[in-house]
C-alpha cells in the first residue's frame, strides 16, 4: 500500500509541472518593474537625471565612438523626450511580461533593448550581468513564438496564461508583488 503524499510534495510536484518560460517571464517581468522604480527614486526619468546618466554612460564605457558620442549623446541631447519614453518601455515591458501580454513578441523586442543597454554598458560593468537577461528574453520570446503565429488574435496577444486559473486582477496584482519580492 503506498503512502499518501503530503501537502508539501503535492505542491513540490505542482511546481516542478509548472511552464517554466512562464516563470522565466514573470521573473523578467518583475526585474523590469524593480528597476522602473529604482530609476524613478534616482531620478532617472528627469531630463536632467537621464541626461547625467547617459553622459556619464558616454564618458565610461568602452563602446565605439560613434555609438558613446553619437546615439547616445542624441539620446542625452533629447533627454525631455527620452526620458519619458525610457519609464514608459521599462514599465510597459515590465507588465506585459507578468501578464503575459503578447510573450513571444515582447520577449524579442526586450532582448534587443537588452542588447542596446548591454553595449552601452560595455567596460562599466560585469560583462556577463546583461548576456544572462537577454538570453531569458530570448528564449521567452523564441518559445512562446508559436503561440503568436496561430489562434485567434486574443490567443495571438494573450499565450499561455501565467496560471490557468487565476483571474486577470491576480495576474495584474503578480508584477507589483513580484517587484516588491525583489
Amino acid at each position: 500500500m503506498s503512502t499518501p503524499a503530503s501537502p508539501a510534495v503535492g505542491r513540490i510536484e505542482r511546481i516542478a509541472h509548472m511552464n517554466h518560460l512562464v516563470m522565466l517571464r514573470v521573473f523578467l517581468g518583475a526585474v523590469f518593474i524593480t528597476v522602473f522604480f529604482e530609476n524613478l527614486a534616482f531620478t532617472r526619468y528627469t531630463p536632467g537625471g537621464y541626461e547625467r546618466l547617459i553622459d556619464r554612460y558616454a564618458a565610461r564605457n568602452s563602446a565605439p565612438g560613434f555609438w558613446s558620442d553619437g546615439v547616445m549623446g542624441f539620446f542625452a541631447d533629447h533627454s525631455e523626450v527620452f526620458s519619458k519614453l525610457q519609464a514608459v518601455t521599462e514599465m510597459s515591458f515590465g507588465i506585459a511580461l507578468v501578464v503575459g501580454f503578447a510573450a513571444g513578441y515582447v520577449g524579442l523586442v526586450v532582448a534587443g533593448f537588452l542588447i542596446v543597454l548591454w553595449f552601452s554598458e560595455l567596460g562599466l560593468f560585469w560583462i556577463w550581468e546583461l548576456p544572462a537577461l537577454i538570453f531569458v528574453a530570448l528564449a521567452i520570446g523564441l518559445g512562446n513564438l508559436p503561440h503568436a503565429l496561430r489562434g485567434t488574435l486574443r490567443e495571438r496577444l494573450l499565450g499561455p496564461p501565467t496560471a490557468r486559473t487565476w483571474p486577470l486582477w491576480k495576474r495584474l496584482a503578480l508584477a507589483p508583488v513580484g517587484a516588491l519580492a525583489l
